[in-house]
């Protein structure tokens, strides 16, 4: 039901996996929230970050 725009705070691990993810911005839609933290996940892995232990980026999951 309705849509909204999600951010999340993804870290990748040294090998590339992902160390974490959690929400930064909520959309206020508790499943919109969910999903977007899951898919994030699921896009993983990821290519090692060079010369780091990791790296942490901000994704943001807009649905309409």
């Amino acid at each position: 039901q309705g849509g909204g725009r999600v951010v999340v705070a993804l870290t990748i691990g040294a090998a590339g996996q992902i160390a974490a993810a959690s929400l930064t911005s909520p959309s206020g839609n508790g499943a919109l929230d969910s999903a977007a933290v899951a898919a994030v996940r699921r896009a993983g892995p990821f290519p090692a970050p060079t010369g780091r232990s990791s790296v942490s980026v901000p994704v943001a999951v807009t649905c309409r």
